[in-house]
């Protein structure tokens, strides 16, 4: 079903004729002379050759890159203030030291630890884990002096070849947390990573840098050999590439990231694998080195099919349809939002998968539903067999980053994976949103790196919560009677604001957001030379209820809550004014990213839009939904199944009470009046769908303690529970 004045053409992804030249992009990929002899251009040609694009980003592509035993893929590391993902790197085991206070000297403690037992006859380190610290992937000093929380001590305890005990006593400041991850520094004697076989006809660029982890540049370090080598299919001979020795102990230009670029011969369609190797030039040495390679990336000539450079998936957490005017909504609440339709799709019925926001990003991360996903509350992590979006977008050449407000978001849940850049903002600790901060954080990033392909996730809490709107909001949206407002102020309503209703003041936190949001795109847009290779995504998690059925906050699977805005946006190539009232849901965004970028789709429970955009009517016809227990659902978990026109809702039936409730939303779409799935066909259709997947969920969920779908989190991050019962997850 489709609303729409104009409709340009939508070229299909990876189509010629895409309706926009190439368009050249000061790509530092290679030099002029590597490319020249990597694409076969003669001096004196007339053709070009190609430039060169990133294809390929090696680290978080789905493939295994720990052969060696206390290896693990995708760490981030930091060398000189700048941190990257690295495709080598000792694996932490967290440990909580026994300690005494030393005699005569109140400032140290004696503390016993336990060796890695990966090795105990090479060096380690412990590392202090301050109450509340979260990895930061940025090394942004500021954030840290305003945030000393973050900072961690590195403590590098000298192991040697007698040290075999299984404890050792080491002395450590008295004001450490007492707790710590500890690690390895394995020796490089035989350490190498090979990439799955690879086709790259016209030949190609390995972009990577090398380096070696600070807390083992002192005296006694070997110099280490890095080196790349290709391997033909069906060949036993590794070829050299490069081969570069870094020496930090003695040369202080080799205490930092050094770049490499690699030329790839043109093998044509023969497959091959790239195989990353590091030497110690000393075997015999006391101590030593831990060398990484820092986000290892194939760049290979640019096809002539056209793909967005930038691509921004922006969620305003708790932002519902019905409050937004681009919506219907009587007051105007997202002017500015609303001139951006004139250049994109909006989607009229959109819905959320999960009422909070950990199952709902999950889902929207990798393209499945939270049955599948099996993420329900804040202390679940994502199966590391589910790729997730950032991961794909990695695969096909993009740096990726992630600007969050933390709380439910945490790194440690799955969200980082795929991110070669995740940073969240912790010291929004009283449950405030910060739009205004979350998008300078980005936009300064994004300005350092203005030929890179970038995909974007950012995510703000500004509406959620408690809602504090700036007062020059008060001049769009007055102050209603109460008795007008369907949320009346009520004895323990936080979210008034004075003598304001909860729901004006949730409504001009949109107010703000709007004018925030276009202030962000806007200066987005401007760093680019073109603003047609900005794919821009923006949508919610969840609604928001205000007792239009009885509860607040959002736990409930109402239209308030489970209607959510998604909107798409890319000059040229998505239609503009376009409006689609067909239903669609959060698990479609995986899949319909991909294709925009021409990226390959994974088995997801979500379907591309992009046909939908260009006129093609889905076959699918349902989606799905559900809410974790709370008291608003009798502390039971509930699903729905939702058309263009109904919905049923089931709720778990251990003691077979059979209940359910649905709606005909086409007379009654407030949701006032509930039907037996018999009064119709199609609520039958609705019912019997709605139980599938309820039985698929208990499916996934067999054997999982109850208590685990309570919002608990890690007793260690006392902070992080604060913001949470701020947000309203936990009391």
């Amino acid at each position: 079903m489709l609303r729409r004045r104009v409709r340009p053409p939508l070229p299909a992804p990876g189509a010629p004729g895409s309706g926009s030249p190439p368009h050249p992009q000061a790509l530092p990929a290679a030099s002029l002379l590597a490319a020249v002899l990597l694409l076969g251009a003669l001096p004196g040609c007339e053709r070009t050759p190609p430039r060169l694009v990133p294809s390929l980003r090696v680290i978080d592509a789905g493939f295994d890159t720990t052969p060696v035993p206390g290896l693990s893929r995708g760490e981030h590391v930091m060398i000189n203030g700048v941190r990257r993902p690295t495709l080598t790197s000792a694996t932490p085991r967290f440990f909580r030291p026994d300690c005494r206070p030393v005699p005569n000297d109140p400032k140290l403690l004696s503390c016993t630890v336990r060796p890695p037992l990966q090795n105990r006859l090479t060096p380690w380190e412990i590392v202090e884990v301050k109450k509340g610290l979260v990895v930061e992937n940025d090394g942004d000093e500021a954030a840290s002096e305003a945030n000393p929380q973050r900072r961690s001590r590195y403590l590098v305890v000298p192991g040697t070849r007698e040290a075999k005990r299984e404890t050792q006593r080491v002395l450590l400041p008295a004001d450490v947390s007492k707790l710590f991850f500890v690690r390895a520094l394995p020796p490089v004697a035989s350490r190498t990573v090979a990439t799955p076989e690879l086709v790259l006809p016209g030949g190609g660029v390995l972009r990577t840098h090398i380096g070696i982890e600070e807390s083992t540049w002192g005296g006694g370090v070997a110099p280490v050999s890095f080196q790349v080598r290709l391997l033909r299919a069906e060949a036993d001979v590794l070829e050299l590439l490069l081969e570069r020795t870094l020496d930090p102990a003695d040369r202080e230009e080799d205490r930092d990231w050094v770049p490499l670029e690699v030329p790839i011969p043109d093998l044509g369609d023969t497959p091959f694998r790239l195989v990353f190797q590091t030497v110690s030039r000393n075997p015999n040495a006391h101590h030593a080195a831990l060398p990484v390679w820092g986000d290892p990336t194939i760049l290979s000539p640019e096809q002539e099919v056209r793909r967005p450079r930038r691509v921004v998936l922006i969620s305003l957490d708790t932002l519902r349809a019905r409050s937004m005017s681009a919506y219907g909504h009587d007051l105007p609440t997202t002017p500015l939002f609303e001139k951006m339709l004139e250049e994109g799709t909006l989607f009229e019925n959109a819905f959320t998968t999960f009422t909070n926001t950990l199952g709902a990003h999950m889902s929207m991360m990798t393209g499945l539903y939270p049955a599948n996903h099996r993420i329900r509350a804040a202390n679940f992590t994502l199966d590391a067999a589910i790729p997730t979006l950032a991961q794909h977008m990695r695969a096909a050449g993009y740096e990726t980053a992630a600007f969050t407000e933390n709380a439910l978001l945490r790194a440690t849940a799955g969200f980082q994976r795929g991110f070669g850049r995740y940073l969240e903002n912790t010291g929004l600790f009283d449950g405030a949103g910060d739009a205004a901060g979350t998008f300078r954080r980005t936009l300064d990033w994004t300005a350092t790196r203005p030929d890179e392909p970038l995909f974007l996730f950012v995510h703000t809490y500004e509406v959620h919560h408690p809602y504090r709107p700036p007062d020059y909001t008060r001049e769009r949206l007055p102050t209603p009677p109460a008795e007008k407002d369907p949320a009346p102020v009520r004895d323990g309503d936080e979210g008034a604001v004075g003598d304001e209703t909860p729901l004006r003041a949730y409504e001009r936190e949109i107010v703000h957001l709007d004018r925030l949001l276009a202030e962000f795109l806007a200066e987005l847009g401007a760093q680019m030379e073109d603003p047609g290779e900005l794919l821009v995504i923006i949508t919610s998690d969840h609604g928001e209820e205000f007792r239009e059925h009885g509860y607040t906050v959002h736990s409930q699977m109402y239209d308030e809550v489970m209607q959510i805005p998604m909107f798409l946006r890319w000059p040229g190539h998505i239609p503009g004014d376009l409006r689609i009232a067909t239903p669609v849901s959060l698990v479609d965004l995986v899949p319909t990213i991909l294709d925009l970028v021409g990226a390959p789709t994974p088995g997801v429970d979500g379907t591309s839009l992009v046909p939908l955009m260009a006129g093609t009517a889905l076959e699918r016809t349902t989606v799905f939904g559900q809410a974790a227990r709370g008291n608003a659902n009798g502390r039971k978990s509930r699903y729905v199944a939702r058309s263009s026109t109904g919905k049923c809702m089931v709720r778990d039936d251990p003691g077979g009470d059979g209940w359910s409730e649905c709606y005909d939303l086409i007379a009654d779409p407030a949701e006032k009046t509930p039907l037996p799935p018999d009064h119709s066909p199609e609520l039958s259709a609705l019912h019997a769908r709605a139980i599938e997947y309820r039985a698929q969920a208990a499916r996934q969920i067999a054997g999982e303690k109850a208590e685990k779908e309570l919002a608990e989190d890690d007793e260690a991050d006392p902070a992080r529970r604060d913001k949470l019962r701020m947000l309203g997850y936990i009391e």
